[in-house]
């Protein structure tokens, strides 16, 4: 079961449902009343990040009225931050091809101002999203280079909680990625350099993930005890902060390692658990999964009518994945044609300014071509005099 590698944002404090609503309630007042444009990004960007899992599809709305307030005032960094935080909603949608267009165009945007943590953010998002697509050759590279980025950062700056909690994406993306590949002994590296640091910094967001990858590579090495124990531990932290998408991936892990010891009502029990916690949140992904695995042990039973049961729910939630994948190419196209109409917009602008531009540049020549006139008048008369 491949899980959902983490994707960095400036914002990593989890909310519970309920201060999360309360949270997006402040902001949406926040936007309604803001009287300047830096007031009204402000509220907008903390829209967009707060709604960047529980609704995606929002988070990218919010994110395209942000980025054109940055690109109509200029501000270069906050045109890179906005393509960062949308690039991520597509990735939580699925389309990593759009998702890997909005980082490349905020990377190239962080380039040119030589933001080297903006630049490391967004190489370890490119990353983490080659290891979404299962495409791992393509992602080293990209999370090589953003550790490489952040450490360049680090020699020059005291590093804030939000430039350490970045560090630790990096080494749990790394981690994941090795673990992808099969080579345990380097994911575990990178794992426990980032769970130490979670815990030393209370890095409460990443704790449970961290743990829960920790037992994927015991799994590997056929520890069968230090995993469940990792599994474990990573539910119980999971439950801590009401994170209810690594809780499926963490109870669905625990059913695999269940089945992978022939232990076929324990696997059955927390593949249930993982797919109630999924559907609980919405987590169509994660249902998806979870209705697979389960279907696959019951046929496996020759529980037909189980197997038939969890069937019908891994084609309902393909149906919506198809529904939302609809969706995300609406919001697509509605920011495309945006971009296009503001190009052309520009374009206009900018062939305006070269017109104004002419005119009074020939207006100069005719000025100056009339006082150099008079002065040859001027001149003539005197001789006649």
């Amino acid at each position: 079961m491949k899980k959902t590698a983490i994707l960095t944002l400036l914002l990593f404090t989890l909310f519970t449902a309920a201060a999360q609503k309360k949270h997006i309630d402040t902001l949406r007042v926040a936007l309604s009343k803001a009287k300047t444009d830096t007031m009204r990004y402000q509220a907008l960007i903390g829209l967009t990040v707060t709604y960047y899992l529980s609704n995606p599809d929002s988070t990218i709305i919010f994110g395209q009225q942000a980025y054109s307030l940055a690109k109509k005032n200029n501000w270069a960094s906050g045109q890179a931050k906005c393509l960062n935080d949308m690039a991520n909603a597509y990735g939580v949608l699925g389309d990593y091809v759009k998702s890997i267009q909005f980082y490349l165009k905020a990377l190239k945007i962080a380039g040119e101002l030589n933001d080297l943590f903006q630049m490391s953010l967004i190489n370890d998002n490119i990353g983490a999203t080659y290891v979404q697509e299962e495409d791992y050759k393509k992602a080293l590279p990209y999370l090589r280079l953003a550790q490489k980025q952040l450490n360049t950062f680090a020699l020059s700056h005291k590093l804030l909680l939000v430039h350490k909690h970045n560090r630790a994406v990096i080494y749990i993306n790394l981690g994941e990625c090795y673990m992808y590949m099969h080579r345990a002994d380097s994911a575990e590296y990178y794992l426990n350099i980032c769970y130490d640091d979670c815990k030393k910094l209370s890095l409460t967001d990443m704790i449970g993930a961290a743990q829960r990858d920790l037992g994927e590579v015991a799994t590997e090495k056929g520890n069968k005890a230090g995993a469940l124990q990792f599994f474990r531990q990573g539910v119980i932290n999971d439950k801590a902060v009401d994170d209810g998408e690594n809780l499926s991936i963490a109870l669905l892990s625990t059913a695999n390692l269940y089945h992978k010891y022939k232990q076929q009502d324990s696997a059955e029990y927390y593949a249930q658990k993982a797919l109630e916690a999924a559907a609980a949140g919405k987590y169509e992904q994660d249902v998806l999964n979870a209705g697979k695995v389960l279907y696959t042990f019951y046929d496996e039973d020759h529980n037909l009518l189980q197997a038939y049961k969890y069937y019908k729910i891994t084609t309902a939630a393909k149906d919506s994945l198809y529904s939302q994948d609809k969706v995300k190419q609406l919001l697509s196209l509605d920011f495309d044609e945006k971009q296009r109409l503001q190009e052309i917009e520009a374009a206009k602008t900018e062939n305006r300014n070269k017109v104004r531009f002419y005119v009074l540049l020939a207006g100069l020549a005719v000025l100056l071509l009339l006082v150099v006139i008079f002065w040859f008048v001027n001149k003539q008369r005197k001789k006649s005099i």
